[in-house]
């Protein structure tokens, strides 16, 4: 499992050890990360910046 917190630190939320998570590269700098169950019937998206 793995947990979701805020920026804070505090735990908002929790996923399943059968939960996917992939990361993939939009561009330069520019990353898209998708969280989805086992089936795919729930997912969550966004994208973010990593600054090296």
């Amino acid at each position: 499992t793995y947990s979701i917190t805020d920026v804070s630190g505090k735990q908002v939320g929790q996923g399943a050890a059968t939960d996917t998570i992939d990361i993939s590269a939009l561009s330069p700098g520019l990353y898209w990360l998708r969280v989805a169950n086992r089936d795919g019937s729930r997912s969550s998206s966004f994208s973010f910046n990593k600054q090296l």
